[in-house]
């Protein structure tokens, strides 16, 4: 009996020790994704200021730098990088590589395709990064007001998500004695797990059909 319920405490150790060890990778991508979603709001404003630049005469360094000094954060330090890699001597070429193993977002990669483009076959490098911004722009408006028609779903998934474990804190509170069999017995052990699954394949559902590609 001893050996049995030191097993069942070791699973419900190891059950806590996974989610609690989860909770920084979440966290680091929750703020990850939130940095490229700021990126992608100003960074038509960036490439506005850069195509200004180009017109009056710039070179296309001397536009990212000027977007490296006055454009706000994280796009300045990101064209500041690029900036001083080409003052270090790097290539274009390695330094869009680059900004877009950085920044792994399909509006870079829109940016560094129309500069290489116009590198390799020429043409008005200004007017094409100008129809970039409007696009880019034109995608960022698309997607907000997708995310604004979608709110009700992702919202009911939060909702379904937290309910058991509310649910389950509430009951504990309650009556500790009879929710903690959940972690104290072999077929309370398998309900948990299960119920755990069910609860991440069904969030995972939810988030691909509310998740629409634009």
């Amino acid at each position: 009996c001893l050996s049995d319920w030191s097993s069942d405490v070791c699973s419900s150790d190891l059950l806590i020790v996974g989610a609690a060890g989860a909770c920084p990778i979440f966290y680091v991508l929750h703020m990850r994704q939130r940095r490229f979603d700021r990126i992608r709001a100003i960074l038509p404003d960036a490439i506005d200021l850069m195509v200004a630049a180009i017109r009056a005469g710039h070179s296309l360094t001397s536009a990212m730098g000027m977007v490296s000094r006055e454009s706000p954060e994280p796009v300045r330090g990101e064209f500041r990088q690029c900036f001083d890699e080409q003052n270090f001597g790097l290539d274009l070429r390695s330094t869009l590589a680059n900004l877009m193993r950085r920044l792994p977002i399909h509006d870079i990669q829109i940016i560094t395709a129309g500069i290489l483009v116009q590198k390799d076959t020429g043409g008005n490098l200004a007017e094409i990064l100008e129809k970039v911004s409007y696009l880019i722009r034109e995608d960022f408006r698309l997607q907000r007001q997708v995310g604004v028609h979608t709110a009700q779903g992702r919202l009911t998934g939060y909702i379904l998500a937290a309910l058991p474990l509310l649910l389950g804190i509430g009951m504990y509170i309650l009556n500790p004695g009879q929710m903690s069999l959940l972690w104290t017995r072999p077929l309370g052990l398998k309900m948990l797990y299960g119920s755990i699954a069910s609860t991440a394949i069904g969030m995972l559902i939810i988030r691909k059909i509310v998740r629409i590609r634009v």
